[in-house]
């Protein structure tokens, strides 16, 4: 429990101190995490939706100016711009996996590599998550995501199958 309450107080320390430098934000995850090893999860559970998103955009370096509109956009695209107010634990496995997408997108990155990133997802989530990962790829970085569901792969225009971490098959769509 006061554990807890150490990494809390470090990540609320971050939200009330408003702009923070990728430096200082990766040493208040140091500190908190040096302190209790928790797992990323601990950390996003106790902040609402738009303020994890925040602190990641913080992380990645994201413009402040450019921030809340790109938080925004991430929300929409998630369809999560109802929970953005809301805690974080609060949220189904469904919502949080599309959160840490949501997240995963503010990054200045050129590629998105997910493993399974719908595994364990109710069929909403599945859908949105698939139509995500469609408009990245199709508007702002390439995607690598692996999947063992045939109608997952049908948004892809590339599939390479693996056995035993070898090509079999390729191909292109």
């Amino acid at each position: 429990d006061s554990d807890e309450k150490v990494v809390y107080k470090k990540v609320n320390e971050l939200e009330a101190g408003g702009y923070i430098s990728q430096g200082a934000a990766l040493s208040k995850i140091s500190e908190a995490f040096e302190e209790r090893p928790v797992q990323v999860e601990l950390l996003e559970n106790i902040v609402k939706a738009f303020n994890n998103l925040n602190f990641w955009a913080g992380v990645y370096g994201l413009n402040r100016s450019l921030r809340k509109s790109r938080i925004a956009s991430v929300l929409e695209l998630a369809e999560l711009s109802d929970k953005a107010a809301k805690a974080v634990e609060t949220l189904s496995g469904g919502m949080k996996r599309r959160l840490n997408i949501a997240a995963a997108l503010l990054a200045p990155s050129e590629l998105l590599l997910m493993d399974e990133p719908t595994a364990g997802c109710d069929a909403h989530s599945v859908e949105v998550i698939l139509r995500t990962i469609s408009h990245a790829a199709d508007n702002f970085c390439s995607v690598v995501f692996v999947s063992h569901s045939a109608d997952e792969l049908k948004i892809c225009s590339r599939v390479i199958h693996l056995e035993d971490g070898l090509i079999i098959r390729e191909s292109k769509r």
